[in-house]
């Protein structure tokens, strides 16, 4: 395409230039030249108006839009552009970062729309694949309950801390995983201060515990309840029984135990959407991969018919390694880039450390490549970092994943 709307995207205010592709050898520095001035508008249907005629005289099929990834603000602009019959592109500010470096340490929003411009015109600004509604909403559930993950370990945090001045002795007994079951939630609700945990009887808080457990384990929690009297004698406390944290400790409770059911609900609600999908059923096949897992990988990583080959989907997920070059070593492997999909790079993490926690004594792939990576050099291994292991790991996990697909993909023809 021969123009250019470049777009330096903020928080409900940017600045767009129209630029146009040249030939470098009249002599026009950088190979463009600006057709409309670099401009700030509001991210309003008015100034998009205003926008769309003042590029309408240029053939629409001739014209790119062409923005920076900035998280959340960019996505009205390219849903709005794209509705109106533009090719939008959507770069990663690395890119357009790397092809002009500059000591200028002050931002220049103006400069930035030029440069935006001349990458796309140099050729590293590639058409994305635009995903399908049912890809895009499966790929947004996703992410919501990523952030809902988020904030339910936050709640989790901060009852742990309220705990510690109220009744320390809860996390010495229970740990960080059980603290946080039905019935011991009910149990801190029932006694959420010391001084409760020693004055309550042993029948009223094992009938709070069974309440919200299960009735056929009351000896189990009769014996932890015991052992968290007796803790509780010998631990110190910071508040009293009257302090507001301990009614907070309560509502924090409640807010826990909702944000569960409701994570659990979209979890089903995900599943349900993609557990028809190939991707999903590749997934599944590895063992310590279960449905929620694999329906978020398979909901990130989208339609696999796409790419080519399993280093396309590499470079997807951003575990491409970048290259180091210098005087005495030329294009060495360098650092993963980290410019694709952060969701489905951090999905195919977790995907990697349940497959290692889950081995079997036939099915030892993944664990004897990730011991080869740590290995010490002196009996055969690599002695590489964690880190590096892992990424070797989940490039392994992306080609094998690939290739279960086009099997089943195969099958299904």
């Amino acid at each position: 395409m021969d123009y250019c709307l470049a777009i330096d995207v903020g928080k409900g205010r940017s600045c767009y230039g129209l630029m146009k592709n040249v030939d470098v050898t009249l002599g026009i520095r950088d190979g463009m030249e600006t057709v409309i001035r670099p401009k700030f508008f509001r991210h309003t249907a008015e100034d998009l108006d205003a926008i769309l005629k003042a590029v309408a005289k240029y053939p629409k099929e001739e014209v790119a839009v062409v923005m920076e990834s900035t998280g959340i603000y960019h996505l009205p602009l390219a849903r709005s552009f794209r509705a109106r019959g533009f090719t939008v592109i959507v770069v990663n500010p690395l890119i357009t970062g790397r092809d002009q470096p500059t000591l200028r340490k002050t931002k220049y929003d103006e400069g930035d729309v030029a440069k935006i411009a001349n990458s796309y015109f140099k050729g590293n600004c590639n058409i994305q694949y635009i995903r399908t509604k049912e890809e895009e909403d499966a790929a947004e559930l996703s992410r919501e309950i990523e952030h809902s993950k988020g904030v339910l370990a936050a709640y989790k945090n901060e009852l742990r801390q309220l705990l510690y001045k109220t009744a320390p002795a809860y996390e010495i007994v229970y740990g960080k995983s059980s603290l946080f079951e039905k019935a011991t939630l009910a149990l801190i609700r029932k006694c959420p201060h010391a001084d409760r945990i020693a004055s309550v009887s042993e029948e009223e808080a094992l009938d709070a515990m069974c309440g919200a457990g299960l009735p056929r384990y009351r000896e189990s929690y009769r014996e932890g309840f015991r052992r968290l009297r007796k803790e509780n004698a010998s631990r110190l406390f910071s508040l009293d029984s009257d302090s507001p944290a301990v009614e907070g400790i309560e509502h924090l409770i409640d807010s826990i135990l909702a944000l569960k059911a409701e994570i659990r609900k979209r979890e089903e609600d995900l599943v349900n959407r993609e557990k028809d999908r190939n991707e999903f059923r590749a997934l599944e096949s590895f063992r310590g991969i279960g449905g929620v897992l694999a329906a978020h990988i398979s909901a990130e990583a989208g339609d696999l018919s796409r790419f080519s080959k399993p280093q396309k989907l590499i470079s997807y997920a951003g575990l491409d390694p970048s290259k180091e070059q210098s005087g005495t070593s030329l294009d060495t492997n360098g650092a993963v880039t980290k410019r694709g999909n952060r969701h489905l790079r951090k999905w195919l993490y977790v995907a990697v450390m349940s497959i290692l926690m889950h081995p079997k004594a036939d099915d030892r792939e993944f664990t004897d490549y990730y011991q080869m990576k740590r290995g010490d050099k002196r009996k055969g291994g690599q002695s590489h970092h964690h880190f590096y292991a892992m990424t070797a790991c989940c490039n392994k996990l992306i080609r094998k994943f690939y290739f279960r697909y086009l099997d089943l993909a195969k099958e299904k023809r």
